[in-house]
């Protein structure tokens, strides 16, 4: 699987849209997974839950320092690492 860019800023769709728009081809999937696999929901869910916030604070200038922004966006990549890795497993 080819990892996701990072292109968060100017979201304007629900929390489970910015899932299917970082894994368009395995979003289905994802999501009939995360039905049965705790960890990968949780995973899920606070990777929507920060893009949701970054989504917000691209909306709301001033709302999130730039140093908090930086953080986000690195936990977004790891859970987004940790998605596909979640992925990859499934598929074996």
């Amino acid at each position: 699987m080819i990892p996701p860019t990072l292109a968060f800023a100017g979201f304007t769709m629900p929390p489970t849209n910015h899932l299917k728009k970082a894994f368009p081809r395995d979003w289905a999937e994802i999501q009939k997974t995360r039905k049965t696999d705790r960890p990968l929901d949780e995973i899920c869910t606070d990777f929507e839950t920060l893009s949701f916030d970054l989504e917000k604070a691209a909306n709301e200038p001033g709302t999130m320092s730039k140093e908090l922004k930086a953080d986000v966006l690195k936990s977004i990549s790891a859970l987004i690492n940790e998605i596909s890795h979640c992925q990859s497993l499934e598929k074996k």
